[in-house]
């Protein structure tokens, strides 16, 4: 097994890694490659070479892996000045990323999302940092700096990735220590007073023995929406962020090898644009949640973050048959975000998120071969988190109350009015509810001081007719009886979860020929869940008889809870795969696919308003069905991949706004039709092409639902990349341009139901890269969204329960110069 081993390592580290699109800045300016068995006297033949990917746990050159992903090396997110997960997710069909701030992430991947921060909530997309998963929505954001490479499978990957990866996984593969001393460093800096810096040091500390490796990573943008709010320094949906990986590499005897890296990011980011298009800012005609908003606690907004963890992986050749690997790891986040969740100047909706987590978990696994026929793994884990959220809430009653009058006027009207003419021969004659707006001139409405004295009226009249008191002896309330409206309230509620999880799994292929084989997986899972909720009583407000129709004065928005209340519950499981794939010839491959996902049961709270109560969501189930291939044509100078898939979702949970809280609850079964394709092309030497398309049809099935029929959120029914690579070489240096062009049909941002006013329209972003490079270094010129095409990554968000849904616009045109250095 160690021959077999380290002989397809040595293989596959000699192959250029980056499908010859990047070999030119891989290499630092050589020419792309050619084949080695071209004779002396010969012109040389340029090809294409497959990238090395560990999808299956396992070396394998990516056209050998029957599962449909798409892979990234470090290279090509260089070219394509690609920072975060939102700018990769543009080039990879079928995975959509959304990135409020790295407090709030979305991720999905062929229609399934996964974007609830909630303690007890599970993924449905994983995220996975060198073998160890991160999953956990607050925590899942992290920069992408010196990455070997970044590996995006779609469909269920339970059986490969675990309980959390029902419908794909986002797996980080980060570059290792190794025996050399080399760095780089790239500074750049551009309009929006962008600057970043990022860079490694490598060096062996003792040679062939220990090896050292640190990475970092700076980056500051300033926010490109103007924060009109009087005070207010900082425009909204700026970025500053610091990331830190330190890594040994101790080369052990027997070939194996112990790495050890820690993890450190700290988010400093300027509020978030939650913008809404109902009341324009002081002294402007109208709204434009694209230039500017006028948000109050200016400065105050923004996010907070801080991630650490630690991975300890060891890796031992155990005889010529069986290698060992043992992943150790620790992790934990802490996140504050202040957000206006009403999008105006006025007091009226104002949230915040506190949110932490711990986890640490351990993973045992042997990989083995026995003879030319089979190969697998076999192994085990174990997995706990540890979780909770608060989130307050504070408001201006006075505000508030003006906001929700024109609902309040249409339910309570109407009684008046019936008492009004009930009681007119007595002279009475109560005033209607006034609706009336919560901003007045860019001002804030402060004119309630107490609630309308016709509705408290009429509540005490109908109290004493309930009790029996005849009408002739019925009093009305005076005006200094009328309860007051507090110009300042706050509560807040909090959600728990704790999981542990315990995980046998195995995979086998079996060689039947040289050309056919079946691979089968199964995944056994043991977990026990906890869920908390608490709401300690607030000051006490009458505006909870409006809002949540209590029947006594209480806390406004959340009914209050005796102390912390639990649910724990325990599940088992088990999910798996068949695949068989058919060599055609060495360089096309296809494979059809059966396998099956699952999201672990949720232990979610509902019914906050009024009588908080846990309610057990079904595990989720998905069945997906696939068939692809994978190929080379031409010489080998076109890569081609297609796939097409159908799947069938069941229990499908999502997260809403129900007054005024994030709850979770079921949308019924969903089905999806979809198709995938993506190519490489070398056009000439030094000129390659990629591009793919993304189809899916995708809708929730589930009958008697208010979901029925509804496509699902962040999900473009077509979707496509493009991207050229051209480079020549002069006395000077090589030269490149470097153009992507992407594109999107229209996204809907809520699913109950789709809102055509709550999505964007199809829209396409071009990208620019090109420069000069020398064997030590490169200086580029790049710009983001050079047409600055005005689109939105989110609509609907917390306002919407106020009649307020609130809008984030997306980043504009960015530009700037970046040099890289190298040693």
């Amino acid at each position: 097994m160690k021959a077999r081993f380290f002989a397809r390592r040595n293989r596959f580290s000699a192959q250029i890694r980056s499908c010859a699109l990047l070999t030119a800045l891989a290499a630092g300016g050589a020419r792309i490659a050619a084949q080695d068995t071209a004779a002396a006297d010969e012109e040389p033949v340029y090809t294409l070479e497959p990238i090395v990917v560990t999808a299956q746990k396992r070396e394998q050159a990516a056209i050998e892996v029957p599962i449909s992903m798409s892979v990234y090396d470090g290279a090509l997110m260089d070219q394509l000045q690609i920072q975060d997960m939102a700018e990769l997710s543009a080039y990879v069909p079928g995975f959509e990323a959304q990135l409020q701030s790295p407090n709030n992430p979305g991720f999905a991947i062929r229609g399934i999302t996964t974007d609830s921060g909630d303690a007890y909530e599970e993924p449905r997309v994983s995220v996975f940092l060198d073998g160890v998963s991160i999953s956990k929505s607050r925590g899942s954001a992290v920069e992408l700096f010196d990455m070997e490479r970044i590996e995006v499978l779609k469909g269920p990957q339970s059986t490969l990735f675990g309980r959390g990866a029902s419908s794909g996984a986002f797996s980080l593969i980060t570059h290792k220590p190794q025996n050399e001393t080399s760095a780089k460093l790239t500074i750049g800096g551009g309009n929006l007073t962008q600057y970043h810096a990022d860079g490694y040091y490598n060096t062996p500390l003792v040679e062939e023995t220990v090896l050292l490796r640190v990475a970092a990573s700076y980056r500051h943008r300033d926010g490109f929406i103007d924060n009109l709010e009087p005070g207010a320094d900082d425009d909204l949906n700026g970025v500053e962020t610091i990331a830190v990986r330190p890594s040994l590499r101790y080369l052990l005897g027997g070939g194996g090898t112990f790495d050890l890296s820690v993890n450190y990011q700290y988010d400093d980011y300027t509020g978030t644009s939650f913008l809404q298009k109902v009341y324009a800012p002081e002294g402007r005609s109208q709204p434009d949640v694209f230039a500017y908003g006028q948000l109050n606690r200016g400065d105050d907004l923004g996010v907070e973050r801080t991630v650490w963890g630690a991975t300890g992986t060891f890796t031992q050749p155990l005889g010529a048959n069986f290698e060992l690997t043992s992943i150790t790891a620790y992790r934990e986040f802490d996140a504050y975000e202040e957000f206006d969740a009403d999008g105006t100047q006025a007091y009226l909706f104002e949230f915040a998120e506190d949110a932490r987590s711990k986890q640490w978990s351990q993973e045992l696994r042997v990989n083995w071969e026995a003879g030319s026929q089979w190969e697998g793994f076999f192994g085990g884990n174990f997995f706990y988190q540890d979780a909770e959220t608060r989130v307050p809430l504070r408001t201006d009653e006075r505000i508030l109350f003006a906001q929700v009058s024109p609902s309040v006027a249409a339910s309570v009207n109407p009684s008046i009015q019936a008492l009004n003419a009930q009681l007119a021969p007595l002279g009475v004659n109560l005033p209607l509810v006034e609706a009336q707006p919560a901003i007045i001139d860019g001002q804030p409405n402060l004119s309630n001081t107490t609630l309308p004295y016709g509705m408290w009226a009429a509540l005490s009249i109908q109290a004493q007719l309930a009790a029996g008191v005849p009408p002739t002896s019925l009093q009305l309330p005076t005006p200094d009886q009328v309860p007051v409206l507090d110009a300042y309230h706050e509560e807040s509620y909090e959600n728990f979860g704790e999981q542990s999880a315990y995980e046998l799994f195995g995979d086998t292929t079996w060689k039947i020929t040289d050309q056919f084989s079946l691979t089968g997986g199964l995944r056994f899972t043991y977990e026990d869940i906890e869920s908390g909720y608490r709401v300690d009583p607030a000051d006490p407000t009458y505006m909870a008889m409006i809002l949540r129709e209590a029947a006594e004065p209480g806390n406004l928005q959340f009914a209050a809870t005796d102390g912390k209340m639990t649910a724990s519950e325990s599940y088992t499981s088990v999910v798996g795969r068949l695949v068989a794939a058919y060599q055609v010839t060495p360089d096309f491959n296809t494979y059809a696919s059966y396998s099956r996902g699952r999201r672990p049961a949720v232990i979610t709270i509902t019914d906050t308003a009024s009588d908080p109560h846990f309610e057990e969501l079904d595990a989720e189930t998905l069945n997906s069905y696939e068939i692809g291939f994978k190929s080379f044509l031409l010489e080998r100078r076109v890569q081609l991949e297609s796939a097409l898939f159908y799947y069938q979702y069941n229990d499908f949970a999502t997260s809403v706004i129900r007054d005024g809280a994030v709850v979770t609850e079921s949308a019924g079964d969903a089905d999806a039709l979809g198709a995938e394709v993506s190519f490489n092309a070398l056009l000439m030497p030094g000129c390659t092409l990629f591009g793919n398309y993304g189809w899916i049809d995708g809708q929730f099935n589930g009958e008697d639902t208010v979901y029925e029929g509804n496509t699902f959120r962040l999900t473009p029914r077509n979707s496509f990349a493009l991207g050229l690579h051209y480079q020549v070489n002069t006395e000077y240096g090589s030269v490149f341009v470097a153009p992507s062009y992407t594109w999107k049909s229209r996204i809907y941002f809520t699913d109950d139901p789709n809102e055509k006013d709550l999505s964007q329209d199809s829209y396409g972003l071009l990208n620019l890269r090109a420069g000069l490079t020398r064997p030590n270094w490169q200086l580029a010129f790049y710009v983001k969204n050079a047409l600055d095409e005005a689109y939105l990554i989110d609509a609907g968000n917390t306002g919407r329960s106020l009649g307020l849904p609130t809008y984030i616009a997306g980043t504009p045109r960015l530009y700037g110069l970046e040099l890289t250095i190298r040693l």
